[in-house]
Formats: C-alpha cells, sequence, structure tokens
C-alpha cells in the first residue's frame, strides 16, 4: 500500500511508546516531530485511546478510531498534519502485555477499501510480527510493567492536566475536547447534555484563562519540551 512517512512503536504500561523504526520519504532531512511525540504529544493520539478501549488486533484507519472532530482538533492541525499527514492506517497488534503498532501516514486521504484490499493477509501478519517479537525476546524485556492495565498510565498523563485548578468533570471535558471530541461527542462519552458539556466548558475556560479551544491545545503544548 501506498504511504509517506512510517513508523513502527511498542505501546506499554507506564511508560511512553518506545520506538523501533520511524521512516519519512519525503522530507527526510526535516528535523523529526518525533521527539515531541515522544515528550506527551502521544497523550492526543487517537489510536492511543484506541488502544485504551481495548482495540482488536487487526488494520484500522485513522476515521476508524478518532474523535467526530479530529480533523478540525488543533493536534491535528499544528501537530498531526506536520508530522503524519492528512490521514493514517495503522496494523496493531497484541504481543504479551503490549501493543506493537505499524503506522504509515500519507499526505492524501486513504481509501475505505485499502483496509478490505489488506484483509486476506491480516491473519498472516499478525502471526508473522507476533512470532518474530517472540523470537527475538522483546517481550520478555517488556514485561517488567507486566500486569498494569494499558488505560491506566494513558488516563493518569493526560489526567495531570489541570490538575489542582479544574473540577474532575472540567478536567474531563477538556482531555476530550483536546482529543478532537464535539460537546455532542463529549456528551455521549460522558452520558451528561452538551448543555453541561458547554457550561463545564466555559468554566473550565475561564479558570485556565483561555477564550478557545486553539488556546487550550497551546497551553497543553506548552508542558511538552521542544524536540532536541
Amino acid at each position: 500500500m501506498p504511504f509517506d512517512n512510517a513508523l513502527v512503536a511498542w505501546y506499554f504500561p507506564a511508560r511512553p511508546p518506545q520506538v523501533e523504526l520511524e521512516f519519512d520519504c519525503l522530507t527526510p532531512t526535516v528535523e523529526s516531530p518525533l521527539g515531541r511525540y515522544i515528550d506527551g504529544m502521544y497523550r492526543l493520539d487517537p489510536f492511543l485511546h484506541a488502544f485504551d478501549r481495548g482495540l482488536a488486533p487487526g488494520f484500522y484507519r485513522l476515521a476508524d478510531v478518532a474523535p467526530d472532530r479530529f480533523r478540525k482538533s488543533d493536534y491535528y492541525e499544528h501537530y498531526f498534519r506536520e508530522a503524519v499527514g492528512q490521514d493514517e492506517c495503522q496494523l496493531v497488534c497484541h504481543v504479551d502485555n503490549a501493543v506493537l503498532s505499524v503506522s504509515m501516514g500519507a499526505d492524501r486521504r486513504y481509501s475505505s477499501a485499502v483496509p478490505r484490499t489488506l484483509a486476506p493477509w491480516l491473519p498472516l501478519l499478525l502471526a508473522l510480527v507476533s512470532q518474530q517479537t517472540r523470537l527475538n525476546d522483546t517481550a520478555a524485556r517488556r514485561s517488567s510493567v507486566s500486569g498494569v492495565p494499558l488505560a491506566r498510565p494513558i488516563r493518569d498523563a493526560l489526567g495531570r492536566f489541570g490538575a489542582g485548578v479544574l473540577s474532575a468533570r472540567e478536567a474531563q471535558v477538556a482531555r476530550l475536547i483536546l482529543q478532537g471530541h464535539s460537546p455532542r461527542s463529549v456528551a455521549q462519552e460522558l452520558r451528561i447534555s452538551a448543555e453541561t458539556v458547554k457550561t463545564h466548558r466555559r468554566h473550565a475556560y475561564v479558570k485556565l484563562g483561555v477564550q478557545t479551544s486553539s488556546a487550550l491545545f497551546a497551553l497543553f503544548a506548552s508542558g511538552i519540551p521542544p524536540s532536541s
């Protein structure tokens, strides 16, 4: 399948992602945005939150996992498009207590036919990846934190945003907005009304001293060191 950049990374409990391979066929001389991803931007990655929700092994497009307003989010506009492109597909494998992701980004939209094209090969791909990682004994090195659900460190990491300033519900709303959820989607996630969501959003913005989602994203990004 065509792609412009690729990233192979492990996602496991209690630590940032561990990158095995980064490849960019379009701009190999441009400074990689990977440093900012590892330093904190990964917390807004929709695939990471899909892993949190128990995403099964398989092949997925960005449209399969992203919130309803992800492409209008500041994370998409100010980070994702530079780092990945317009779209992304991932081969997701489970090995012991970790997730191995093979990400393929493209500066164009992937067709909905792509997953169907790869479907006949998917069982073989997943089996080969799992077998190879076990042969390399990499799973054993990652299992030092085995038994800790993947969801907990993800929620803890993003959960620190606004700590000590926002109420628990205001922080939940702010985090979902950062991830690209619309008020209606936030309401569905939290099982509250859209008007209640807007009230919590307004209170959160006042407490954080921001007026827009862009300013909210800038505040979040300010806590992430520049890539070196």
